[in-house]
């Protein structure tokens, strides 16, 4: 999920600190949940708001596993 993220945050023109902003959550908050060490639905759904994408689709389960599969190929 983390480059998929990143790849959002590039296309935007934002980093870890401007979605933090906008939420109200900590930059190390963020990072966490981006990273996969925290597993916070309300945070995800921060974060999905924050770079304007749509919560359902973006946190689904297929999405997850396709990040997963694509991390795994690229090792």
């Amino acid at each position: 999920m983390d480059k998929i993220i990143k790849k959002l945050l590039i296309d935007r023109g934002l980093t870890i600190a401007d979605l933090a902003r906008k939420s109200g959550y900590t930059r190390a908050h963020f990072s966490a949940a981006i990273h996969g060490r925290v597993n916070s639905p309300k945070v995800q759904r921060a974060i999905a708001t924050a770079l304007g994408v749509e919560f359902e689709r973006f946190w689904s389960p297929v999405t997850l596993s396709e990040t997963s599969q694509s991390d795994r190929a690229g090792s």
